[in-house]
């Protein structure tokens, strides 16, 4: 795992550069330099299309609203965050629900599990794990922060000196991390572009760490299942700027870029579609057609069956990720955590099947269902 904590050349204001940990599910910053951040974002292309790179385990493709919740910072500041942080769902059938009665909703220790998303604005190591740098920019990606053992599973230090675009940036970044976007720079295409030998010495990363953070997710991953449709996306706000030295050529690599972007890209958009389009949005309301019966019924199998993998990776792979990174002293309660996690949805499973079971009805009953809807015009 990284230690998020990189000082790169010496300065002490340094901006994050953000590092992904592929084996503990979190997409992290390494503090590395503070970016000019001056110039718009290039405009955008009209062809060829391009989507994100996006991890299709670990989205929430089923849930209508994510709960957010804030252990610190100024309510001004929570507030521009969950305004911008909604950007990346505007006409989508997801919410980030994050204020009750006017107020932004507040993580407390008694209760913060039932959140979703937990933001600190404030760089605070007694609301990370172990090994975690409270001043890097990181968010747990997906729904692996149901299970993961942090207080703050987004965190955004903002200090005084950040200006608006790096609050954009970073905001919209680390949200669409915790909807499951993925880094555009590990992508196949970019992986031959990085001079690794420069990285490791720089960085000080081991082989096993640059692999982590600069070498491509491949589609065999399962704990991702990572899926990339289109072309690279250079004006993605999930490819961050890197220093050319990082480049065998940078005359020549397509992932080179220099300056942070502080809006969504269409390709970004695309990828958000992919994601959380109309279509994958579930509605417990009877369909109104007999056909619509079948459908339902092929939607909550589907749905069964993707809890049945999530939990086998709960009792298998992912217990072995989370145990391999975690200190010895905190196995107690991952292995707690997870074999809750998996009963819950062994629970899940067998609902889904039983309303499955509902819409598959005889065929006498479709018969007579398909005549009453045609007389109602419903058909």
């Amino acid at each position: 795992m990284i230690c998020a904590g990189l000082s790169l050349f010496g300065n002490p204001h340094a901006e994050a550069h953000d590092i992904l940990a592929r084996g503990s599910g979190i997409a992290r910053v390494a503090p590395a330099f503070e970016a000019a951040l001056a110039s718009e974002p290039p405009g955008s292309k009209a062809a060829p299309v391009v989507k994100s790179f996006v991890a299709k385990r670990l989205a929430w493709d089923k849930r209508p609203e994510l709960f957010v919740c804030f252990w610190n910072g100024p309510e001004a500041l929570r507030r521009k965050v969950l305004a911008i942080a909604s950007e990346l769902i505007a006409g989508r059938p997801i919410a980030f629900v994050g204020v009750a009665a006017g107020s932004i909703k507040q993580c407390t220790v008694s209760d913060y599990r039932q959140y979703d998303i937990r933001v600190s604005l404030i760089a605070n190591a007694s609301l990370l794990a172990d090994g975690d740098d409270p001043s890097s920019f990181f968010s747990v990606i997906g729904q692996a922060s149901r299970i993961d053992i942090r207080k703050a599973t987004l965190n955004l230090p903002f200090r005084p000196e950040h200006s608006e675009n790096t609050i954009r940036n970073k905001t919209l970044h680390e949200f669409c991390h915790a909807l499951g976007c993925l880094h555009e720079h590990q992508r196949q295409e970019c992986a031959k572009e990085f001079d690794d030998k420069q990285i490791k010495s720089a960085l000080n990363l081991s082989d096993k760490e640059y692999a982590e953070n600069f070498e491509y997710i491949p589609s065999t991953d399962a704990y991702y299942r990572p899926e990339q449709v289109g072309i690279f996306d250079k004006d993605s706000v999930m490819l961050y700027s890197f220093y050319d030295w990082m480049f065998r050529d940078t005359k020549t690599a397509q992932c080179f870029r220099s300056q942070e972007v502080t809006t969504l890209s269409p390709g970004d958009k695309a990828g958000l579609a992919m994601l959380y389009s109309n279509a994958s949005a579930i509605s417990l309301d009877i369909p109104p057609t007999v056909s619509g019966f079948a459908a339902k019924a092929a939607e909550l199998k589907s749905r069964a069956t993707e809890l049945q993998l999530s939990a086998t990776l709960l009792r298998g792979e992912t217990r072995a990720r989370m145990l391999s990174q975690a200190p010895q002293s905190a196995h107690a309660a991952i292995l707690d955590n997870l074999d809750t996690q998996a009963v819950a949805h062994d629970v899940e499973i067998e609902r889904l099947r039983e309303e499955a079971a509902q819409y598959q009805l005889h065929p006498e009953t479709l018969q007579r269902l398909e005549e009453a809807l045609r007389l109602y015009g419903a058909h």
